[in-house]
């Protein structure tokens, strides 16, 4: 960290911000808790945030400290200057070692917290590049189960869109 920003590590199962459904502790409460000066701004219930992470991933968070890298850096994630490379381990192995998914994808019309790939929904591209390959050799209903872990590039970003499309492989 520094007087501008500051790098967080979120663990999985937090979210990053209350929202629906999820009224529970988030990271902003906890930036809100450590980095006392975002509670004197009127940040409403993103304090600093200027990017997140789906509720089950673990990662790092840039959060900016006060109004000015907050502006900086949220004209830098719009403008997609900001490189983000994800790591993913999927069950099952992709059908090419290197690939790009162009799958449009829309909230799911019963379970609203929910997305899924669809014609009429928002673009979406992933790319994504295997790195390992896994076979379990032990393991009750999962002998012979093949994972792979995959770096991942958005194009876009949609929520959810990681496991969505890794999903419609």
């Amino acid at each position: 960290q520094d007087a501008d920003i500051a790098l967080v590590h979120k663990p999985p199962g937090i979210a990053v911000h209350p929202g629906p459904g999820d009224q529970g502790i988030t990271v902003a409460h906890g930036l809100l808790h450590v980095f006392r000066e975002l509670g004197a701004e009127d940040w409403g219930n993103r304090p600093g945030i200027v990017h997140r992470l789906d509720k089950p991933t673990e990662g790092i968070l840039l959060v900016a400290r006060n109004p000015s890298a907050h502006k900086i850096l949220s004209r830098q994630f719009h403008d997609r200057t900001v490189k983000k490379t994800y790591c993913a381990w999927l069950m099952s192995t992709p059908p090419h070692v290197k690939g790009e998914i162009n799958a449009a994808i829309k909230r799911h019309p019963r379970d609203r917290m929910k997305m899924r790939i669809d014609p009429t929904g928002r673009s979406a591209v992933t790319k994504y590049e295997v790195r390992q390959t896994l076979v379990l050799l032990r393991g009750k209903n999962l002998h012979g189960r093949k994972f792979a872990f995959v770096d991942v590039d958005l194009l876009t970003g949609r929520t959810h869109q990681i496991r969505v499309h890794m999903a419609s492989m």
